[in-house]
């Protein structure tokens, strides 16, 4: 079997999902999504289990997102019920998404600090809904 058909380089990667080449260098950087393999150049190779996780990793980032804003923008208590269930489904596609490993659930964690840090210097920060989340995810019973 041919490596070159069963992998696909970084910049093909990101053309494809709409993921910047540097955001996957920090996946990589921080042990969250690293390549299966490298070229003879030292190019990162992505094998299909890999984009399998990268669009894990996605999907989790984008969990939840609209229906928790709606709940804020609707002045919903974080204690209440449906937020709740929001925050609930969170941790538990996080606990499957990291299979009780702590390391990756580090990962994420770094990986969700990193981005409040750079959409709020771009001025697109959501630090509001963060903290609202937050808030429901502390009172999760």
């Amino acid at each position: 079997m041919n490596i070159q058909s069963t992998t696909m380089k970084i910049g093909k990667l990101a053309k494809q999902t709409g993921i910047s080449v540097r955001t996957l260098h920090y996946y990589d950087e921080i042990g969250l999504l690293s390549p299966s393999g490298r070229t003879e150049a030292d190019y990162r190779l992505y094998a299909e289990a890999d984009i399998v996780r990268l669009q894990q990793i996605i999907s989790l980032r984008q969990l939840g997102f609209s229906q928790a804003r709606a709940e804020m923008e609707k002045g919903t208590d974080p204690t209440s019920e449906s937020v709740q269930n929001i925050a609930k489904r969170w941790q538990e596609l996080i606990a499957e998404f990291t299979g009780g490993n702590p390391g990756i659930e580090q990962s994420l964690n770094t990986m969700y600090q990193q981005e409040k840090v750079e959409t709020a210097s771009r001025g697109i920060g959501d630090r509001p809904l963060w903290e609202y989340m937050g808030r429901a995810i502390a009172n999760t019973k």
